[in-house]
């Protein structure tokens, strides 16, 4: 008699750098993990953190780096310029 055992397939990945995950998704079931720690730009942890396509599949390793987590200023003054020149009138930020 043949025992049958069920298949996993797993992917592991013990570090990788912000700018790596660029443009990737990472789909379910598949998790990934936050090391906040290492962030020293703007826009960092947002770019980690937008990879995943729900909030359930992150995991942040120290939650007391949470101030790390903060928006590019670039970005936002761009935001606000176009609700400013906005045609339709529908604020964005």
């Amino acid at each position: 008699m043949v025992q049958q055992q069920p298949l996993y397939s797993f992917l592991l990945n013990w570090h990788t750098q912000s700018h790596k995950v660029q443009c990737q998704s990472i789909l379910k079931p598949l998790t990934v993990a936050y090391d906040l720690k290492g962030i020293f730009e703007e826009a960092q942890g947002y770019v980690m953190q937008s990879r995943v396509e729900q909030l359930d599949q992150t995991y942040i390793l120290d939650e007391s780096k949470r101030e790390k987590l903060y928006p590019s200023t670039k970005a936002l003054k761009e935001v606000e310029k176009m609700d400013r020149i906005s045609i339709n009138g529908i604020k964005m930020g």
